[in-house]
């Protein structure tokens, strides 16, 4: 067990796999923070498995390939919502403090 209670830090996130699914969503595809938080609906085809990342400080945009592995992550974090964004969080200390952790 370590500091936080945990038998096994790698299953940290076991409980929200909406958090677990942005990072590998990060991981995966490799743009900003903000370009993965704005991420729409709208955006992410996963049929051609292809996501649309929009630009965020003088970036291009980014037209980025899923696996297909994420594309299954993504296709069941979709259908466990309607929100207009793909990932319900907003950039700030609260985030950056999970992100840390992970």
């Amino acid at each position: 067990m370590n500091i936080f209670g945990e038998s096994d830090p790698r299953h940290r996130y076991r409980n929200d796999p909406e958090f677990a699914t942005l990072l590998f969503f990060l991981l995966y595809t490799g743009p900003r923070i903000s370009a993965a938080l704005s991420l729409q609906r709208e955006d992410v085809r996963l049929e051609e498995g292809r996501a649309w990342a929009r630009s965020q400080k003088g970036q291009p945009h980014m037209d980025v390939r899923l696996r297909d592995d994420l594309c299954e992550r993504l296709r069941v974090h979709l259908a466990s919502h309607d929100r207009h964004r793909v990932f319900r969080w907003h950039y700030g200390a609260h985030l950056t403090h999970q992100l840390t952790r992970a």
